[in-house]
């Protein structure tokens, strides 16, 4: 296995470990008075690095669906870090 390879598949499994953090502060999100605790914030700034790019984009009333296109965007690159480590 080539070191480019090796490198791929790591850099696969940071970044998907990544996206279920999104999910988790985004689903966390919902829960009242949670963002009074220093924790959440610190988790709400590491996700918004990547979905604050979308924010309010699209919005329903009260209800911000850009997490949505966000994970979507990036679960598409994910898919292209998989095609691109089974073509090496």
């Amino acid at each position: 296995m080539g070191i480019i390879k090796l490198l791929l598949i790591y850099l696969f499994y940071i970044l998907n470990s990544y996206f279920y953090f999104m999910i988790a502060v985004v689903i966390l999100s919902w829960v009242p008075g949670i963002r009074e605790y220093k924790w959440f914030r610190t988790c709400e700034k590491i996700s918004d690095f990547y979905l604050g790019r979308f924010r309010g984009l699209i919005v329903i009333g009260y209800l911000d669906l850009t997490p949505i296109l966000g994970f979507f965007i990036y679960q598409m690159a994910l898919r292209g870090i998989v095609l691109l480590v089974n073509y090496i």
